[in-house]
C-alpha cells in the first residue's frame, strides 16, 4: 500500500459518522457478517459430521452473526475457534483459544470485508483440528 492509499484510510477512519449514516454502516456490517456466517455454517456442520464419524465429538454453536467450534479433551481441557464481528466496525474477528488447566490462551486475528475469504475459516478449522489431535494423548484422549 502506498502512502496516499494509507492516508486515505486514515482519513476515512477519522471521519466520524453520526445518526443515520452510523446506523446504516452498522447495519451493512452486520448484514455482511450474517451473510458470511450463513455461508460458513454448512461448512462447520460438515466438519462436525465427518469428525463425529471418526469418534471425535465436536460442538458447533451457530448463531446469526457468529460460529463457535469446540473440541474437548477427556481431561476437560478444550480448544475453541470463534468467528464473529467487531461491534461498530467492518471487521470480522477470528479467535482461537486453548483452555488448559483453567487458563485461557487466545490468539485473535481480524479481517476487513475486502480482505475476507471464506477459505480462511476452513484453513483455521483445519489447524484447530490438527492442533487438537497433536495433544490428544497429553490430555488423556478425546472427550466421548
Amino acid at each position: 500500500m502506498n502512502a496516499d492509499e494509507f492516508f486515505a484510510k486514515v482519513d476515512a477512519r477519522l471521519h466520524r459518522e453520526t445518526g443515520a449514516d452510523a446506523r446504516k454502516t452498522a447495519s451493512g456490517n452486520r448484514e455482511f457478517l450474517e451473510q458470511v456466517i450463513a455461508r460458513l455454517t454448512p461448512l462447520a456442520a460438515s466438519y462436525q459430521a465427518r469428525l463425529r464419524e471418526r469418534g471425535i465429538n465436536i460442538e458447533v454453536d451457530g448463531r446469526p452473526a457468529s460460529i463457535s467450534v469446540t473440541l474437548q479433551y477427556k481431561d476437560g481441557n478444550h480448544d475453541e475457534l470463534h468467528i464473529g464481528g467487531v461491534p461498530k466496525s467492518s471487521l470480522i474477528e477470528m479467535r482461537a483459544s486453548l483452555i488448559e488447566d483453567g487458563q485461557r490462551y487466545t490468539t485473535t486475528k481480524t479481517y476487513d470485508h475486502d480482505k475476507w475469504q471464506d477459505s480462511i475459516f476452513e484453513a483455521r478449522m483445519q489447524r484447530l483440528i490438527d492442533g487438537f489431535l497433536l495433544y490428544v494423548d497429553k490430555h488423556g484422549g478425546i472427550q466421548g
